[in-house]
C-alpha cells in the first residue's frame, strides 16, 4: 500500500503541534535553562505552514509566499535556540534574515514568475544553510551526558542538510511541471516522509537535552553546598566521616 501524502502531512503537523505545546509547558519550569521557548515557536510556526500548504488555496502562488516563509524562520528560530541553550546571546538576526530571505525568494518564483524547480532549489538551500550551521553548534566536545544528546540532534541537523541537497540535485535533474510538493511521484513522497521524519527526530533531540541538562543541574546541586559552593562528601566515603556534615573544597 503506498503512502498518501495528505495523511503524512496530516500526522507531520499533529506531531509538530504536540512537541511545540511539550516544548512551551517545559519551558515554563526550566528555571535558567534558556532555548526552550525558541523550539516551542519553532515547531508552531512549522505547524501552521504545514496547514497552510495543504489547505483549499496551496495552489494559489501566494501561499507559497506564506507558509515557506515560516518554515525558514522556524529553522532559524531553532539556531537561536541552540545558542541560548548554550548560554550564548542569541542572534535574532538569523531567524529574520531567513525569513526575509524566503519571502523574497517565494515571490520572485511565484507571483513574479511561477517556477517550480527555482522555488524547491532556493527553499531547500535556505533550509539546508539553517541545518548546516545547527549541525555544526552541536557536533561538539562536550561531556557526557549532554554528549549523546547533542550528537544525536547534530547528527539529525546533518541527514537533514544531506536531504537539502539531494533534493536541491533531484530538481535540477528533473524539474517538476506542477507542484512538487503535492507530486504523487516516489521520490519526491521519500524526501517528504524523510524529512518530516527527521525534523520530529531533532525535535525529540531538543527534549533529551533539555533533560540531561535538568538532570545535570540537579545533580549539582546534591552534591555542592548553596552557599559556599564546596562539594559535599557523602557519609560512608568519607573515611574520617565522625557524623558531621563535612565539606571538601573544590
Amino acid at each position: 500500500m503506498g503512502f498518501d501524502i495528505r495523511t503524512m502531512i496530516l500526522m507531520a503537523t499533529s506531531l509538530s503541534f504536540i512537541l511545540s505545546g511539550v516544548m512551551a509547558l517545559a519551558g515554563l519550569h526550566t528555571g535558567n535553562i534558556r532555548g526552550v521557548r525558541q523550539w516551542a515557536l519553532a515547531y508552531l510556526l512549522f505547524s501552521i505552514g504545514m496547514v497552510l500548504a495543504f489547505t483549499p488555496f496551496s495552489e494559489r502562488p501566494w501561499v507559497f509566499v506564506v507558509t515557506n516563509p515560516l518554515v525558514a524562520a522556524s529553522a532559524g528560530l531553532m539556531i537561536t535556540g541552540i545558542q541560548a541553550f548554550e548560554e550564548r546571546q542569541p542572534d535574532w538576526r538569523i531567524p529574520i534574515v531567513m525569513l526575509c530571505l524566503s519571502v523574497v525568494a517565494n515571490f520572485c518564483t511565484s507571483i513574479l514568475t511561477y517556477n517550480i524547480a527555482g522555488r524547491v532549489i532556493s527553499n531547500s538551500l535556505i533550509l539546508g544553510i539553517a541545518f548546516a550551521i545547527s549541525a555544526r553548534s552541536l557536533l561538539i566536545k562536550i561531556d557526557p551526558p549532554l554528549r549523546t544528546a547533542y550528537w544525536l540532534t547534530g547528527s539529525t541537523f546533518v541527514m537533514l542538510t544531506l536531504l537539502a541537497i539531494a533534493r536541491i540535485q533531484y530538481v535540477i535533474m528533473n524539474p517538476p511541471k506542477v507542484n512538487f510538493l503535492l507530486s504523487p511521484n516516489s521520490s519526491n513522497m521519500m524526501v517528504f516522509f524523510g524529512f518530516n521524519v527527521l525534523f520530529m527526530v531533532v525535535g525529540f533531540g531538543f527534549v533529551l537535552m533539555l533533560n540531561y541538562r535538568l538532570a545535570t543541574d540537579l545533580r549539582r546541586l546534591a552534591t555542592r553546598d548553596s552557599l559556599t559552593t564546596l562539594h559535599r562528601l557523602i557519609p560512608g566515603k568519607n573515611p574520617f566521616f565522625s557524623g558531621t556534615r563535612v565539606y571538601q573544597a573544590t
